[in-house]
Formats: structure tokens, C-alpha cells, sequence
């Protein structure tokens, strides 16, 4: 479980280490995290982390990190709490 507060740049890791490289997919409360929605809310790293710029007490939930290849599929779960009112 992370914790931040409102305003706080927060990167969610997704330690996955896989041949071949995986595809990466985030979900939030089971419902896919669109990271190339206009608002750049959500963006995802070269090395499969979820970053959310800003946080603010909506992005509290649990995020599903999930990678996929010709092997297989894994998963992995992080909890995000976020306290207090974004700063101004």
C-alpha cells in the first residue's frame, strides 16, 4: 500500500522482468487506465511504471499492473491512499 498527498507526483512500479519485454496494461478499480487520454492524467514509463503527475483523493484505489507476453501472463496489485487537498 503507498500513501501520498494531493498534489504529490506518485510512480506506481511495475516490477516485471520478462523475455521476450512484456506488454504493459494498468487497471484502476478493474477499469483500464487509458494513458494517452488528452488530459495526461495518467502517463506510463519506459520501464512499465504508472506516473500520475498530480494525485488528488480520486486517484485513491487499487491499481492492477498487469504483463503480458508469448510466456504468459502476471499480475500485480498496488493499493494508492491519498490524503489531504491539492496544493495550489
Amino acid at each position: 500500500m503507498l500513501t501520498a498527498v494531493a498534489g504529490d507526483e506518485v510512480v506506481l512500479p511495475c516490477d516485471v522482468v520478462a523475455d521476450p519485454s512484456p506488454d504493459i496494461r494498468w487497471r484502476k478499480n478493474h477499469a483500464v487506465v487509458d494513458s494517452f487520454s488528452d488530459d495526461h492524467k495518467y502517463l506510463v514509463d519506459d520501464r512499465g511504471s504508472l506516473v500520475i503527475p498530480a494525485v488528488d483523493a480520486g486517484d485513491s484505489a487499487r491499481y492492477l499492473c498487469v504483463a503480458e507476453n508469448v510466456a504468459g501472463v502476471i499480475s500485480q496489485e498496488i493499493g494508492l491512499t491519498v490524503y489531504g487537498q491539492q496544493r495550489s
